[in-house]
């Protein structure tokens, strides 16, 4: 009793299909690959641009205080040195540090 009789021809229109299935999932897993990694790359210069924005409202802040009878400039300071590295990451590229305070590398913004 025979279950598989498979001659030549049946072999090779079998094997077609499982080799381009083969073949179009590998593209379609390094699609993946390389949309999760673009993706991540804008996640990091979106969060990036939040903190730039918190990081004026903290330098606001600071600058209103200096009313007090004892002003201290160590806020001010330390805000505003992380935003200007933040910002000439995003303009030249480079290290600055990300919101952990561990040092992160970004690219340099360019326009469309």
């Amino acid at each position: 009793m025979v279950f598989f009789n498979f001659n030549k021809s049946k072999s090779h229109s079998i094997l077609l299909p499982i080799i381009l299935f083969i073949f179009f999932d590998c593209i379609a897993l390094t699609l993946n690959f390389w949309i999760s990694y673009k993706l991540s790359e804008n996640a990091t210069a979106i969060n990036l641009a939040g903190r730039q924005r918190m990081l004026s409202q903290r330098m606001t802040k600071s600058i209103l205080q200096l009313s007090n009878k004892q002003p201290d400039l160590s806020e001010f300071n330390h805000s505003f040195l992380i935003f200007d590295k933040t910002l000439n990451s995003f303009w030249s590229g480079g290290e600055t540090l990300a919101g952990d305070h561990t040092p992160i590398i970004i690219k340099a913004l360019t326009t469309c």
